[in-house]
């Protein structure tokens, strides 16, 4: 083998070495940064999820409020009308498909005992 042979092998050789490096530097570069980025994207994706938990919250809270004090309205006068049934259902479907508890199903149990008034506004 001559010295200009010798000389090209070496430095293909060092070439090739140090090319993988560079590769495998990048790789390693890209996996941090994509980890990087989903963690970002997950932490950002938890605080969604609370947001949204808690505007259901919210949403529920005042539906059980207006159910209640409509209820408490309505038994004080000591009857309700079919628009305010109506709407009552209305507000109490919602409220039971965000999970609200029994408190509401007892008012409108207890609203559906009074004297139904049929109104002009249907």
């Amino acid at each position: 083998m001559n010295i200009e042979a010798f000389i090209f092998e070496k430095a293909l050789g060092y070439f090739v070495t140090a090319l993988c490096g560079g590769m495998v530097g990048a790789i390693v570069h890209l996996w941090r940064k994509v980890s990087e980025l989903h963690k970002i994207e997950m932490e950002a994706e938890k605080k969604r999820q609370e947001e949204q938990e808690a505007m259901k919250d919210g949403i529920k809270a005042m539906l059980r409020d207006r159910i209640y004090h409509s209820c408490r309205f309505h038994m004080s006068n000591g009857f309700i009308t079919t628009s305010d049934l109506e709407v009552l259902e209305s507000l109490n479907d919602s409220y039971k498909k965000l999970h609200g508890n029994g408190i509401a199903e007892k008012l409108m149990q207890q609203a559906h005992q009074l004297t139904i008034k049929i109104d002009d506004i249907h």
